[in-house]
Formats: C-alpha cells, structure tokens, sequence
C-alpha cells in the first residue's frame, strides 16, 4: 500500500511559495514570509519532506545557507539527482539553478554518486543590466 501523503497548512504555504518564485529561497525566509504563522521546526520537516518526494531540491548558497527550489522536470518514477550548476548572486544575494549546464562526471570504477552540490558565485545578469538581445 502506498503511504498517504499529507497535505498540511504548512506544505500548502511551502508549495505555494516556493512555486511562485524564480529563484531558491531559504527555510529562514519562508518562515518571515508566514509572518512567523509556521515555526522553524515544521518548515524545515515540510522542506525536507518535499525534496525527499521529488518536489524540492536543495541549493547551498556561497555561505553555507542551504536553499530550496522547486524542481521543475519530470521525474518518469526514477530517483531525482539535481545534479546542475546552482548560481548565487553576489549583488542580490539570489540562488538560481542553471539547469542547463550539467556537469559530466568520469569517476573511477567503483565508484557512485548519490548526491552533488555545485555552487558558482558572481553577478547575476540581472545585477549586471544584461539583455538578451545583447
């Protein structure tokens, strides 16, 4: 049997949220956006909840702060691995995911991969007035 997936206040606001932006945004600002409504203990069980079905997936930004952003392309049943750039913005403080770079890995035999951050710093091309019929 399949177990129920509950659909609570909290991951209402989370998916909501979360969906609405461009960008990953951390449990820290999801819990200011609620005006406190939902404490930090029950967003982040909501968040890892969500990344560990496939909804979500995590960012690490520049400083350590982990970010979440919802995961836009189709899963087919298989585990998700999130493996692309992740871009944070010096200016604006902004995570974004590059989904189309996609880095290719040669690991010796023996090894796997379960899980991989890559995150770049610099200026996003908002904060550097690029357009792109430049």
């Amino acid at each position: 049997m399949k177990p129920k997936v509950r659909n609570t206040p909290a991951k209402r606001f989370v998916l909501a949220r979360i969906s609405a932006l461009e960008k990953a945004i951390s449990q820290r600002e999801l819990q200011e956006m609620s005006d406190n409504t939902f404490d930090r203990v029950t967003l982040y069980r909501v968040l890892e909840r969500l990344v560990g079905e496939g909804m979500l997936h995590r960012a690490t930004d520049k400083h350590g702060v982990v970010r979440y952003a919802s995961c836009n392309h189709e899963h087919n049943g298989m585990n998700c691995s999130h493996h692309h750039l992740h871009f944070h913005c010096e200016s604006c403080d902004e995570v974004s995911c590059l989904d189309q770079i996609l880095p290719d890995f040669h690991l010796p035999q023996g090894y796997s991969i379960t899980h991989a951050q890559f995150t770049i710093a610099g200026t996003c091309q908002k904060c550097s007035g690029f357009t792109s019929g430049q």
